[in-house]
């Protein structure tokens, strides 16, 4: 089994959060969110704290960019000593983004026949992040991954590729790592590109 360490720190936050919230907190989280963020029938599988923590991570509401929300919920349901744990997790998580975190440059490339060929050759070159700009030949393509938690203790990655004279993307999800997600986005976008003769 894994340790403490070894989950993301949303992870942790949220296994902390599950242990000292109990039934009462999740029907109070319920009523506020009642018609704000959530629907009756959505409602419905909330069992626990995490349900809903995931529940409205998989909406977008929370992310481990923007855990405002989160405080607000604490905040509404009576449960302002937990917004301490909350701002830990937003420090843990700044934290990680400055050590691991590198924009790459755009990096010029000679012209490659292959697509996988092209992204290979690209991912050589590059130290990728979460989010950059890239030059593949004559084309400008910005790329970003995102993580989430597809459930309570796996932690998943989607890329987004995008074009910016032709404004098209291309995404992937449910990646292990950010570099399979950039890697795949921008692969996908690039047969797309070739097969509408941009490329």
């Amino acid at each position: 089994m894994s340790s403490s360490r070894d989950i993301h720190p949303l992870g942790r936050l949220y296994n902390k959060l599950d242990s000292k919230l109990d039934d009462r907190s999740v029907g109070k989280m319920k009523t506020v969110l009642r018609g704000r963020q959530v629907d009756i029938r959505d409602m419905q599988s909330f069992n626990t704290p995490a349900d809903v923590f995931l529940f409205l991570e998989d909406k977008g509401t929370i992310n481990e960019n923007d855990l405002s929300f989160l405080k607000t919920l604490m905040n509404e349901i009576g449960r302002e000593p937990l917004i301490a744990d909350i701002e830990q997790c937003e420090e843990e998580l700044r934290n990680s983004q400055m050590a691991g975190d590198s924009l790459s440059a755009p990096l010029p490339l000679a012209a490659v026949p292959n697509s996988d060929d092209l992204v290979g050759n690209l991912m050589q070159s590059a130290l990728f992040g979460k989010y950059g700009r890239i030059k593949l030949q004559n084309r400008d393509i910005e790329y970003e991954a995102k993580g989430r938690f597809h459930s309570l203790f796996e932690y998943v990655y989607d890329g987004l590729a995008r074009d910016i004279s032709s404004r098209r993307e291309a995404t992937v999800k449910h990646c292990k790592t950010e570099e399979d997600a950039v890697k795949g986005a921008i692969k996908k976008l690039v047969k797309e590109l070739q097969a509408s003769s941009l490329l």
